[in-house]
């Protein structure tokens, strides 16, 4: 069955405990793109030891606060183009190159945001991701027929309120059932 890109926008990709180990083990993706040529979207599950401080002062620029968002880890988006930069926020501001997800949340790739949140000039939530997770065409659906993934609804406590470990569990919880009862071999009715 062909999953649209409506039907996937801006929900949770939840990885089933038996997905195996590696990166997507245990990992949340935020999906952001599905057509015919492939997916796209934003793990939200892998922290980086960078923080967003040490990521401003790599592309040189200025720090003129010490706000406790600096001190942030980023986000490992994927393991797709790592060096490639993108910002989920909160709140209705838009900056250069900001599209609007849903109206709670927006993704921008641009450096202006990251200026003025190194000037101190965001009250948003927001977390930064360098890479993204990413499927070539029909994959993502061979792998949802294997049972690999399931979906769960995207809330802001996920995405920005919790840390990177728990949100794992916590997709689960919003699906209704306890993930340690689920069985560790995916079937077919």
């Amino acid at each position: 069955m062909p999953y649209s890109n409506q039907a996937i926008a801006n929900k949770l990709l939840v990885a089933m405990p038996d997905i195996g180990s590696g990166f997507f083990e245990s990992s949340v993706v935020l999906m952001l793109e599905h057509n015919k040529e492939g997916a796209m979207g934003l793990t939200l599950t892998q922290a980086a030891t960078l923080t967003i401080d040490g990521l401003l002062k790599n592309l040189e620029i200025s720090v003129a606060t010490d706000c406790q968002l600096l001190e942030q880890n980023i986000m490992i988006g994927g393991p797709v183009q790592p060096d490639r930069g993108f910002i989920l926020h909160n709140g209705n501001r838009a900056w250069q190159n900001t599209t609007r997800l849903s109206p709670e949340l927006s993704m921008t790739v641009s450096l202006d945001l990251l200026q003025d949140l190194a000037q101190g000039n965001i009250a948003d939530d927001c977390e930064v991701f360098l890479g993204y997770a990413g499927w070539g065409a029909g994959q993502l659906e061979q792998e949802l027929r294997d049972g690999h993934w399931l979906f769960a609804q995207a809330t802001h406590e996920i995405i920005f309120e919790l840390p990177p470990e728990a949100r794992w569990q916590a997709a689960f919880n919003t699906l209704g059932f306890d993930i340690n009862r689920l069985s560790r071999v995916a079937g077919h009715a």
